[in-house]
């Protein structure tokens, strides 16, 4: 799993029928600091929860399909598992989905 930073959406019109009524998502993959590392890539949320700023973890492997409902395999490798609050490590907080982001 990883973090990410919800930059952009994308909007299509043709897609495989299995991600009807899923939302594609632009994300910055970031680490436990808030700092981006790797380059954005398209996740997709089941849910259809996070939106342009939220911070999500996110599965990246073929494995992903599993984050949708039921038994449906769908051609995705990356998805929305959670949408994140804070950031714990020991006592300190080191990530507030409250920061503003560049």
């Amino acid at each position: 799993m990883k973090l990410g930073i919800v930059i952009g959406t994308i909007v299509a019109t043709l897609k495989d029928p299995s991600l009807i009524g899923a939302l594609l998502l632009i994300v910055q993959t970031i680490n436990h600091l808030g700092q981006k590392i790797d380059d954005p890539l398209v996740v997709v949320d089941p849910d259809r929860n996070a939106g342009p700023g939220d911070v999500v973890v996110f599965v990246h492997s073929p494995d992903a399909c599993m984050a949708f409902p039921g038994d449906l395999w769908v051609p995705i490798d990356a998805a929305v598992v959670a949408i994140v609050d804070h950031v714990d490590i020991g006592r300190r907080t080191t990530l507030r989905v409250d920061q503003s982001w560049k």
